[in-house]
């Protein structure tokens, strides 16, 4: 299972709210679990959501008066939708990450983006300073693993696939709950579905449409999207 954010859309314009599904749906990292032409049909969903891209001025009622009245359920990043820069203050008056101005296009798309990206990123909690070891549970029993020694982990299923000490292993657990646990060990997302010790890569060599093969000192190969790669390469430099 890959770790995506799962979004929502809350536009009641049908052409407005298939441009933001398709939007989001280019996006590998992005899982689309709902898209709403009227509040009163979220619902519970809304819980489920980590971003959500929220339009203002809706005929039945103002997206920011709805909002008001979910601070349970908010997710955690909402984008404004809107024609209208007025709208920017009480944005910011309420927290919301970024407002995407109509009409806009894909570059404006994906800058919002990022910048909920880093938001939730930020927000991630700091890796337990105490925490020399790092335990992981493998067919019922917990093992005590040293982070530098593990060299890479992918995303297999509902468990995460590691490699330590030479020895491949499979774990139960998520690969965003383990960058959680490693962040500011040195490891770094090379591909959705992949994260990699800096100390253990020995190299890399191209693939097809910008992608790369990274080369792992264990002899590994691992898929590294170019999405990553400017990030790999300003941790490495």
């Amino acid at each position: 299972m890959t770790e995506r954010l799962r979004v929502a859309v809350l536009e009641d314009e049908p052409l407005a709210r298939r441009r933001l599904e398709r939007l989001v749906q280019e996006r590998p990292e992005l899982q689309l679990v709902g898209s709403f032409a009227h509040p009163r049909l979220v619902g519970e969903a809304l819980g489920e959501v980590d971003l959500l891209f929220l339009d203002i001025e809706m005929p039945f009622e103002n997206g920011f008066a709805w909002l008001d009245r979910q601070p349970a359920q908010r997710p955690r990043a909402v984008v404004v939708v809107t024609a209208h820069e007025r709208h920017a203050l009480p944005a910011i008056r309420r927290e919301v990450v970024d407002f995407l101005l109509k009409p806009y296009d894909d570059l404006s798309f994906g800058l919002a983006l990022a910048r909920v990206q880093r938001r939730l990123q930020a927000a991630l909690p700091p890796p337990a300073p105490c925490e020399r070891k790092l335990s992981v549970q493998q067919a019922g029993r917990t093992r005590w693993l040293d982070p530098a020694a593990l060299a890479w982990l992918q995303a297999a299923g509902k468990q995460v696939r590691l490699r330590h000490a030479g020895e491949t292993l499979l774990v139960s657990g998520s690969l965003l709950d383990f960058e959680q646990r490693l962040r500011g060990l040195g490891f770094v997302r090379v591909h959705r579905g992949c994260l990699v010790n800096l100390a253990h890569v020995g190299g890399q060599r191209p693939r097809a449409h910008g992608d790369a093969w990274l080369l792992m000192q264990d002899g590994s190969e691992l898929p590294l999207s170019r999405r990553y790669a400017s990030g790999l390469q300003q941790r490495l430099l």
